[in-house]
């Protein structure tokens, strides 16, 4: 089985690393290079996708040959809240789906810098409500991997506060929590990430939040009220420099407590889960969120 390395190098994370120690890549190249990372890791044998307007939101469905119409997962795409789309994640959606043996609604919610704070969380509440007029609460896992991890807290927030019924979990992948950039791993382990890197990071934040507060709790939701929310599995990389956010929300859920299955993955790098059937650990992860999720909805029965 080839290394890591191979495949960070086939998803062309080799040329983002060379590329940011000249000139910083632009948006659209930013943007071109996820939907390429994209194709290279296709959707399973037998997905279908089926597009879909979640009360005006492009949205879509993705089945495979074990879903279940009993068991939705709503999932969000990571990309800075800047770049992403329903292809450049289709891969990785299908085999969580997969493993869920649910059915996904992909969401295409609207991108910064044309569509900034509070666009992408409208879009991602509208998307549940959506559900909810087809599903119970119960049946409905949130999930999402980077920003779009960030964004599934968040909704989560902004659910609660308004009183909408809660979904029965959420899974987060990596997420980014803190747009300040603040947590301590992310100097520590910046020399070690293949794929992040702090101006980046902060050029995305300014993008997203175009002036407003970034520690807005819908904006951070590491700042957030984090009481009375559903079970999360919080899935981080070791070589991550994001990855003390998922930690810092792990404790705070704990010590107020929650319920919140904590995974902190050696030698992984941000969103591994990306490479798919190419990288055992990809394989593993997205199985330990499948397990997580039938548990979850077994528990709802």
């Amino acid at each position: 089985m080839p290394s890591l390395k191979s495949y960070l190098y086939r998803a062309g994370l080799h040329w983002m690393k060379a590329k940011r120690k000249g000139e910083p890549f632009t948006l659209q190249e930013g943007r071109v290079w996820l939907e390429k990372a994209g194709r290279r890791f296709p959707p399973i044998a037998d997905t279908k996708v089926t597009s879909v307007a979640a009360h005006g939101i492009p949205c879509e469905w993705v089945t495979t040959p074990a879903s279940r119409d009993d068991r939705i997962l709503l999932f969000f795409h990571g990309g800075a809240y800047a770049a992403g789309s329903l292809h450049s994640h289709r891969g990785m959606v299908s085999r969580l789906t997969e493993a869920m043996q649910a059915k996904a609604l992909s969401v295409d919610y609207r991108l910064a810098p044309e569509h900034p704070f509070p666009a992408g969380i409208d879009d991602a509440v509208t998307s549940y409500k959506w559900l909810l007029q087809q599903h119970e609460a119960s049946q409905i896992i949130l999930a999402g991997d980077s920003a779009g991890g960030g964004l599934a807290l968040a909704t989560l927030l902004k659910l609660k506060e308004d009183q909408v019924a809660l979904p029965a979990a959420a899974v987060l992948i990596c997420p980014w929590l803190d747009l300040h950039n603040n947590a301590s791993s992310i100097e520590k382990i910046a020399p070690k990430d293949p794929v992040l890197y702090r101006s980046g990071l902060d050029r995305a934040a300014q993008m997203y939040a175009q002036g407003q507060d970034l520690k807005n709790p819908y904006i951070s939701p590491i700042f957030g009220d984090l009481s009375g929310l559903p079970p999360l599995l919080v899935q981080v990389a070791a070589n991550d420099m994001i990855s003390g956010d998922g930690i810092t929300l792990a404790e705070k859920i704990k010590e107020l407590g929650g319920q919140v299955q904590f995974e902190n993955w050696k030698h992984m790098v941000h969103v591994w889960h990306f490479f798919g059937p190419k990288l055992p650990e990809a394989q593993k992860a997205i199985q330990q969120i499948g397990r997580f999720a039938q548990k979850i909805w077994q528990e709802k029965a």
